[in-house]
């Protein structure tokens, strides 16, 4: 999963929530369906192909996302690598 936000907070329009698994983690829920299978899809494909710009480019497609859409995921990929 994928760590961005404090447990209970909201970034950039995106939903927070804690899971419970071995560690207890927080994970992202972006408000948008097609935007959230975009980030599931790419974090699936992620370890097969570490190329970030060419998955983005193909979740882009595969679930139409809009130009905003296709600008959250593409801030919510750079805050990542910049909270790491």
């Amino acid at each position: 999963m994928i760590r961005l936000c404090l447990a209970g907070l909201s970034c950039m329009g995106v939903a927070v929530r804690t899971t419970q698994k071995e560690n207890q983690m927080t994970t992202i829920m972006p408000g948008d369906k097609n935007l959230r299978n975009a980030i599931a899809w790419i974090e699936e494909h992620r370890r097969e192909d570490p190329d970030l710009k060419k998955l983005m480019a193909q979740a882009a497609m595969r679930f139409d996302l809009t130009p905003p859409e296709e600008l959250a995921l593409a801030r919510f990929y750079r805050e990542e690598a910049g909270s790491r």
